[in-house]
């Protein structure tokens, strides 16, 4: 074809085969009033080439000599070249391009329609510094008298197939107001939960401001943008043309790499005797805690508080989805540990499936989303941030988890059909949330603060995908396996835009150090090594958040020996600057029980990983974490290279990464309260328990680290 079939395009820096073959295509321009300066990619297609740019000027006239010759600028693979074109301008109105070769002629004139370009010359104000505008930029919208100029415009947008961004221009006229970008999908559907919403960046000069936008799309065909401001709505949605959005082919991206050699027995030389023997100590006690808060007196049966109603704090007498999942998981592996039917465990799974289809099935404000429940099963109504998207999945997963044991030790299959789909089926409900959310990035974090597309909860969703795509089967549902292998498929393409480079990002394109990565290598581990424990991007994050809390909590600078005068690992918050002292928000912030405990888990998972492969990878990432200084890293002296487990190096990493983690239980111990009960918090100065008492979570850690740790100490 000669034509590029959607034109109008923005798509900068892209680097992967398109979906379509084309010999000719725009691939982004730029008019600043000045001088006109863009990229096209062509086709190599002969061995002599003429590209032009051919343009009409304000007026409309399109004179024989109005034309910018490009200019070979670089091959970017698959048989395409990119090509620049750059000259000054005063005047223009639209374009198009034409590629000469082999006695053919072809072109992009953007599907017959030719590209309009905006020209920043506005009625009363001068020329806005630094303007361009990239892609389609055609203005609509106009501010009401006596203010003058555009109100909104699209400044720039790329679609990498993964990721959609963007900048936004619009007229400042109120401090409150609204910029959403709405988009359909591939297919031309259009629906209003097909929106992102675009955040202030920067003021302009003359009274402008850029807003960005960032957000997973699965799928976009099309787009416009909305203004809301005084009660007033404006549209930049290209003249009434909407903007086509091109879709790059994006492949899956490089697993990690791996490496095999022959298991042999771990060197079990660095885990520490008076961790063996709190964990002996505190586990059964850990555990009645744990119990104590699922159906406790006064909740409806599967209930799972988030902690005790006695506290001396905040409320926590609720059921939150994602706690209760992650606990109802951990009694799982405690049901797994035993290995065989056991008639209690198998109860509080299914007093949680029936207490699951009470909240499935109530009018919840966000359906599924709902973050938490009222202890007899009914929707919490008052004011809260909502959707939470990683309750479902967690969820699902726990659930997917405890049928698969069940089954293996004789259960009902039966029971676990109706658990999967049936009459009170709990499970598909969810993963059918999770497919409809994924991409959507108004969700809320982890910590119940922030909006926009997070590392934990993407992980969350990735892994009960793959786990259902087994478990469908499992059951019989051989259609529903192969959705959610397909689901699962379109996950892993994004899962790695999470990595920046040096650091794995909670918060896509925003917060990096954040305890809700480390807690996502543990809890949302698909066993493909990707951003599981053993991932060197993990250890690499580790070593980094670790580093900075060392510093964000005097506790760790004033207490590093416990009384017995052995040192403790780091005390790890939430995340760096936190603003929640367990009471009050926008108080400093303290060290986590949990988030504490998973780090030890992180180095405890990772050295099972090594031991079970029989060899090691050291790269520049997790070397960071190897060769760090105590506490925050491992201090040892190892240089990048593979080694095998009968190597001393391969020993050296395993042993201090038991170490490592018993370290961290430690600290734990260390400013735990009486009789192995856990609070929320410990205090950042002080190290004193602090918080809500009895957070069920904070036992639920404690657990499924020992369980590492004896599953490490096992091989």
């Amino acid at each position: 074809m000669a034509i590029c079939e959607p034109g109008g395009l923005a798509l900068q820096g892209i680097a992967t085969a398109v979906t379509f073959e084309f010999f000719v295509k725009v691939d982004y321009y730029a008019y600043d009033g000045n001088s006109f300066s863009g990229v096209i990619w062509i086709q190599n297609i002969g061995s002599q080439q003429i590209v032009q740019v051919i343009y009409s000027d304000a007026s409309g006239v399109w004179p024989d000599s109005q034309y910018i010759n490009a200019s070979y600028s670089s091959t970017n693979g698959h048989g395409y070249e990119t090509w620049a074109f750059s000259a000054p301008l005063a005047s223009i109105q639209q374009f198009y391009v034409k590629y000469h070769t082999s006695g053919h002629s072809y072109f992009d004139n953007n599907s017959s329609k030719n590209y309009s370009v905006f020209t920043p010359s506005l009625a009363s104000e001068t020329v806005i510094p630094g303007y361009s505008t990239t892609g389609t930029a055609v203005i609509h919208g106009t501010v009401p008298t006596p203010v003058s100029g555009l109100a909104v415009l699209v400044n720039n947008f790329e679609y990498n197939g993964i990721t959609f961004s963007g900048t936004i221009w619009i007229k400042n006229i109120a401090f409150a107001k609204s910029v959403q970008v709405f988009y359909s999908t591939m297919d031309g559907v259009w629906s209003d939960s097909q929106n992102i919403a675009a955040k202030y960046s920067a003021a302009n000069a003359n009274g402008y401001e850029t807003w960005t936008f960032v957000g997973w799309v699965v799928s976009i065909g099309q787009f416009y943008v909305k203004y809301e401001v005084s009660g007033a709505t404006y549209y930049d949605n290209n003249n009434s043309n909407n903007y086509p959005v091109f879709t790059p082919n994006v492949s899956l991206p490089d697993p990690p790499p791996v490496c095999s050699g022959v298991t042999i027995p771990a060197v079990q030389t660095g885990f520490q005797d008076d961790i063996t023997d709190y964990f002996s100590n505190g586990v059964p006690l850990f555990t009645k805690h744990m119990m104590a808060n699922i159906h406790p007196s006064g909740t409806s049966p599967g209930i799972v508080v988030a902690a005790a109603m006695n506290s001396t704090s905040n409320n926590y007498f609720y059921h939150w989805v994602r706690d209760a999942s992650l606990v109802m998981n951990t009694v799982n592996r405690l049901y797994v540990r035993e290995n065989v039917h056991d008639i209690a465990y198998e109860q509080l799974f299914f007093d949680f499936q029936n207490i699951t289809f009470k909240m499935q099935n109530e009018n919840a404000l966000t359906g599924l989303g709902e973050a938490k429940f009222n202890v007899d099963g009914s929707d919490f109504t008052g004011g809260w941030c909502r959707p939470q998207d990683d309750g479902p999945p967690l969820r699902a997963t726990a659930f997917m988890n405890f049928a698969t044991q069940y089954l293996a030790v004789g259960g009902s299959f039966s029971a676990v059909q109706a658990m999967w789909n049936g009459t009170t089926g709990v499970i598909l409900p969810d993963l059918n949330y999770v497919i409809a959310r994924f991409s959507e990035s108004n969700g809320c974090d982890l910590w119940e603060e922030q909006r926009g597309n997070f590392f934990w909860t993407f992980g969350a969703q990735r892994n009960a995908l793959h786990k259902a795509a087994v478990f469908a089967n499992l059951v019989g549902d051989s259609a529903t396996a192969a959705l959610m292998s397909d689901a699962a498929a379109k996950l892993d393409k994004y899962f790695d835009q999470f990595y920046n480079g040096s650091a794995v990002q909670e918060i896509l394109n925003d917060r990096v150090f954040d305890s809700a990565v480390i807690l996502g290598a543990i809890h949302n581990d698909v066993g493909d090594a990707v951003f599981g424990a053993s991932d060197s991007r993990i250890l690499a994050s580790l070593f980094q958040f670790a580093s900075g809390m060392i510093n964000e909590y005097s506790i760790n600078t004033a207490v590093t020996t416990n009384n017995a005068g052995l040192p403790l690992g780091v005390a790890v918050g939430r995340y760096f600057g936190d603003q929640y002292n367990g009471t009050t928000s926008g108080e400093l912030g303290n060290p986590w029980y949990l988030c504490t405990a998973a780090v030890a888990e992180v180095a405890y998972g990772a050295a099972i990983a090594f031991t079970r492969a029989g060899c090691l990878i050291v790269d520049s990432n997790n070397i960071q974490l190897f060769n760090g200084a105590a506490p925050a890293g491992l201090g040892l002296n190892i240089t990048v290279g593979t080694y095998q487990a009968t190597t001393p190096a391969f020993a050296a990493i395993v042993a201090a990464l038991e170490t490592y983690g018993d370290k961290s239980i430690r600290r734990i111990q260390a400013h735990g309260a009486a009789d192995f009960h856990l609070n929320e918090q410990f205090n950042r100065n002080t190290g004193a328990p602090q918080g809500v008492d009895d957070l069920t979570w904070s036992y639920s850690s404690l657990i499924t680290a020992y369980l590492a740790r004896e599953e490490l100490r096992s091989l």
